[in-house]
């Protein structure tokens, strides 16, 4: 089974990807690459850490 790429996008504006590296059912483990529009929504350290 290849390996999955999907994009994050707001409008036209690239936020980032996540590409799979490994699946557990129903989980799937990813990797988030930014794009050209992470620094505008991304939260910094001293914010608090969503989880979804």
């Amino acid at each position: 089974m290849a390996n999955k790429t999907w994009r994050l996008m707001q409008g036209d504006t690239s936020i980032g990807e996540l590409r799979e590296y490994a699946v557990d059912q129903p989980m799937f483990f990813c990797r988030f690459i930014p794009g050209s529009g992470w620094a505008p929504v991304r939260i910094d350290g001293n914010s608090a850490r969503l989880r979804y």
